[in-house]
């Protein structure tokens, strides 16, 4: 592929000054955790570090393989999960299976940290082993990184790709606060219903009685799921049976064609008449 004027491509190893995994102090030693040291395992990788759920003491930093980073570091999972990226906001060590990467000065460590997003699925592709996949030191100073010499440029780029990381983050935090609210305003109207303007009924205004679910509108009845609709489960296909391509009005619904609660109708599969009589 040919490189852009004003960019180059280098193995990673020609442009850190460190890279190395991390390591666990024994956990049935207290005195090792609980600490004012930043331990990152899988679950703390974020796009800026600076706090973890466990913390290591001095001594349980010295006990192991791990090591202190420095602020600036590209944190990047390799074990277990492969290709989560972070950035260590503050002095940090990581647990095994978490590598720690210092970028020389003609690098960026958030261009790299965007950079190794998009080489994922290379690292997977290329992670060994065969009951726990890894990706080696070794090997991650052989990938190839493509960059703009200017760091200037660098920069810019990190910086635009933070402004929209923070538009998701905003629009994330818009949609969850809209989805409090819908189960907020769920439990209530499924409960107390609506009066004849379109509000929400309470018990100052309306009469209310109790009921197994608690208090309900006094008109309204309780009643089980099998006295108001008609339950079936479904079937596997019988032996000896298949899919067909003929579209002839018989569908069947498995369970990876919901999709986000809804049903996804482009994926349905086609039985055919007389495997649609079998599953009857």
């Amino acid at each position: 592929m040919k490189t852009i004027e004003g960019w180059k491509t280098e193995q990673m190893g020609a442009l850190i000054k460190d890279i190395g995994d991390g390591g666990t102090p024994d956990t049935n030693k207290k005195d090792y955790f609980g600490g004012q040291i930043p331990w990152v395992v899988i679950q703390d990788i974020c796009k800026d570090i600076s706090t973890t759920k466990t913390t290591l003491t001095s001594l349980g930093l010295q006990s192991c393989s791990t090591k202190l980073w420095p602020a600036g570091t590209v944190i990047l999972s390799t074990g277990a999960t492969i290709g989560e990226v972070g950035l260590a906001s503050v002095p940090l060590a990581t647990k095994q299976g978490i590598h720690g990467i210092v970028c020389k000065e003609e690098l960026s460590s958030r261009y790299l940290y965007y950079k190794l997003q998009t080489l994922r699925d290379f690292l997977c592709a290329n992670a060994q082993g065969s009951t726990i996949r890894e990706v080696r030191a070794a090997f991650l100073r052989t990938v190839p990184i493509t960059f703009p010499k200017s760091l200037l440029e660098q920069t810019k780029i990190a910086e635009i790709l933070s402004t929209v990381d923070r538009a998701i983050e905003q629009t994330e935090a818009l949609i969850a606060k809209q989805q409090r609210i819908k189960t907020g305003l769920m439990q209530d109207i499924l409960t107390h219903g609506i009066d004849e303007h379109g509000n929400i009924r309470s018990e100052e205004t309306h009469q209310f009685k109790d009921s197994p679910l608690g208090r309900i509108p006094v008109e309204w009845e309780v009643k089980q799921l099998s006295e108001i609709t008609s339950i079936k489960g479904g079937k596997r296909l019988p032996v000896g049976h298949s899919y067909t391509e003929e579209d002839n009005g018989y569908r069947y619904l498995r369970v990876l064609d919901f999709f986000e609660c809804e049903i996804d109708y482009e994926s349905l599969v086609l039985l055919e008449e007389r495997t649609f009589n079998a599953l009857g």
